[in-house]
């Protein structure tokens, strides 16, 4: 799981798509061989003062 914060809600997409590459990047699948690895990423945007953003997807 990972957490951005965007001061503005029009940088929330960036800051998803950088959470993304970020989790790819990681290899956290090597702390746990035997099971599926389901990531999620969330976006909370200072401006709204909400979540604005959020994705959940497979390990690579």
């Amino acid at each position: 799981m990972e957490f951005k914060c965007a001061e503005r809600a029009e940088n929330a997409s960036k800051k998803l798509e950088e959470a993304v590459s970020q989790l790819n990047e990681e290899n956290y699948r090597l702390q746990r061989r035997d099971a599926e690895i389901i990531r999620f990423v969330l976006v909370f945007s200072l401006e709204k003062r909400e979540y604005v953003e959020w994705k959940a997807f497979r390990s690579v």
